[in-house]
C-alpha cells in the first residue's frame, strides 16, 4: 500500500513540476523517495528514479549543484542493479553531462547578466 503512495507522491509531483509549482513538487518527490528508501532500501533502482526526478527538478530550479549530487547517487543505483549499458543508467549520465555543461555556461551567463532557462522532464514511476 505504502509502495502505491510513493507512486501517487511521484505523479503528483510531476504534475506540480509541469505547473511550475515547483516547491509542492519538492516535497512530493522527497516522500516518495522518502517511503521507497524505506520499503526497497537505498539501492534500488525506484529509489534511484526518484533521486532522478528530484535532480530534474533542482536543475529546473537552477540549483545545480544538489542535482549533480543526486544524479551521482542514481548513476551508481543504476550500474549497481542494472548496469553500465541500461538505458537508464545512460539516461542519468546524459543528464549529469547536460547540468555540468550547462553550469558552466549558466556561470558564463550570470557573469554576462542573463538568465538561464531549465528543462523539465521526469520519469513518471
Amino acid at each position: 500500500m505504502l509502495l502505491k503512495a510513493s507512486i501517487g507522491c511521484n505523479s503528483l509531483a510531476l504534475m506540480y513540476g509541469w505547473q511550475m509549482r515547483y516547491e509542492e513538487a519538492e516535497s512530493l518527490f522527497k516522500q516518495a523517495l522518502e517511503i521507497r528508501q524505506k520499503l526497497l532500501g537505498d539501492h534500488h533502482p525506484d529509489v534511484a528514479g526518484s533521486l532522478f526526478n528530484l535532480a530534474k527538478l533542482y536543475r529546473t530550479m537552477e540549483r545545480n549543484s544538489e542535482s549533480m549530487n543526486l544524479i551521482q547517487r542514481a548513476i551508481s543505483i543504476y550500474k549497481q542493479t542494472l548496469g553500465s549499458n541500461h538505458p537508464l543508467t545512460k539516461a542519468a549520465q546524459s543528464w549529469l553531462s547536460t547540468i555540468s555543461e550547462t553550469s558552466e555556461k549558466g556561470k558564463e551567463r550570470k557573469k554576462k547578466g542573463k538568465r538561464e532557462k531549465g528543462g523539465f522532464g521526469f520519469r513518471d514511476r
